[in-house]
């Protein structure tokens, strides 16, 4: 008798922690996401520099690039390097002297001056594209969509699991 009422005990547990996350998971894969307008030229903010030196770093599969600016001293602008996001030829042959243009995303303007490291949504030199606002965009969009199919895959398991712990939870006396 005290064996089964454990047993029941845990199988609500479980029912209840599911029945959480079963609706904790939309909410982050699918509202979470929402509360961040998309990067445009609207929200975002254009500035200039000057090359002082580029950085190239690989780690395992992973490319990213840093570029060291005279403008911003102890600011360095660093690129996530994926295929889809960096013409990584263009960025190689940035060298001293070389003017970019690059937008930053306006929530960290303000803080510019006192970041390690910046993220640029855009950059430009010479002419020659070296990030597109566009591919940025779509990376972004990519990301999200991906953390929503993840979340529809874990739903189903936890709906599963949580009809197999009714069951259970039924058939226990």
């Amino acid at each position: 008798m005290n064996k089964n009422r454990k047993s029941k005990r845990i199988i609500v547990t479980v029912l209840i922690i599911l029945c959480v996350f079963l609706f904790a998971l939309p909410f982050i894969a699918f509202v979470v996401p929402t509360f961040d307008e998309p990067i445009s030229l609207l929200n975002t903010t254009e500035f200039i520099a000057t090359v002082e030196r580029i950085e190239l770093k690989t780690s395992g599969p992973k490319q990213s690039g840093i570029i060291y600016t005279k403008e911003y001293g102890n600011t360095k602008i660093g690129i996530q390097i994926f295929d889809t996001e960096i013409n990584l030829e263009n960025f190689k042959t940035l060298k001293k002297g070389d003017i970019i243009s690059f937008r930053v995303e306006n929530t960290w303007v303000e803080h510019f001056d006192s970041m390690m490291f910046i993220s640029a949504v855009e950059m430009y030199s010479n002419g020659k594209e070296i990030i597109a606002l566009e591919s940025v965009v779509k990376k972004r969009e990519d990301s999200i969509r991906n953390i929503q199919i993840t979340s529809m895959v874990f739903e189903a398991i936890f709906l599963a699991v949580i009809v197999i712990c009714a069951f259970k939870l039924k058939n226990t006396k």
